[in-house]
């Protein structure tokens, strides 16, 4: 399997779960935990701060960003997410500690969503479960050391060549503030990088 997990146009964690876990896995198929389906507006707190994080997410419309607040009140977006993909407030979820990352839907956004008792309760005795659940953290943590690696051994401009070459679709949808904030950078900074002249 390759470790782009990202499926654009996929329509539900069935489907996933087929398509990356387990293909003898049907959609027709029930699944050993719940899932249910909720809607966000634009700029809606899917979690905030201090709360703890009880669901897991999959993207079904729309775009999130995950993102903190330095000492000095400057914003920091970690990342974001876009159809296909599976979100949450990642380390709050698992370890049941307070969330010191912000969960914002940037569009009107559907998700499909999984209690943390009900995945956790899956665990026990169903192998596709564990195997979907293997498979999503492992692509939480590559995609995590691979952007942390990004930022110790990479400058700026190289960090938004790798963006627009990687993620064009997702630039497209993002105001030039919101990349500078993604890249660590100031707005000027990013402007400069784009137009060096």
């Amino acid at each position: 399997m390759s470790s782009n997990i990202i499926t654009p146009g996929l329509l539900s964690i069935k489907q996933f779960i087929h398509n990356h876990v387990d293909r003898r896995f049907t959609v027709d198929q029930d699944l050993a935990f719940k899932t249910s389906l909720a809607s966000f507006k634009r700029h809606e707190i899917i979690t905030p701060y201090g709360a703890v994080e009880n669901y897991g997410y999959y993207l079904l419309e729309g775009l999130v960003k995950i993102s903190t607040f330095r000492e000095d009140g400057e914003e920091r977006i970690l990342d974001f997410f876009m159809p296909g993909q599976f979100f949450s407030s990642y380390y709050s979820f698992l370890f049941r500690e307070t969330s010191d990352v912000q969960v914002t839907a940037m569009r009107n956004c559907r998700v499909e969503c999984i209690h943390y008792n009900d995945i956790m309760a899956a665990y026990e005795d169903d192998l596709i479960s564990n195997k979907f659940g293997r498979i999503v953290t492992q692509y939480y943590y590559g995609e995590k050391t691979k952007r942390e690696k990004q930022f110790l051994k990479l400058s700026a401009e190289q960090r938004y060549q790798i963006l627009i070459t990687m993620r064009p679709d997702l630039v497209a949808l993002l105001k030039h503030k919101d990349i500078a904030l993604y890249l660590g950078i100031k707005p000027g900074s990013l402007s400069r990088i784009i137009n060096p002249e």
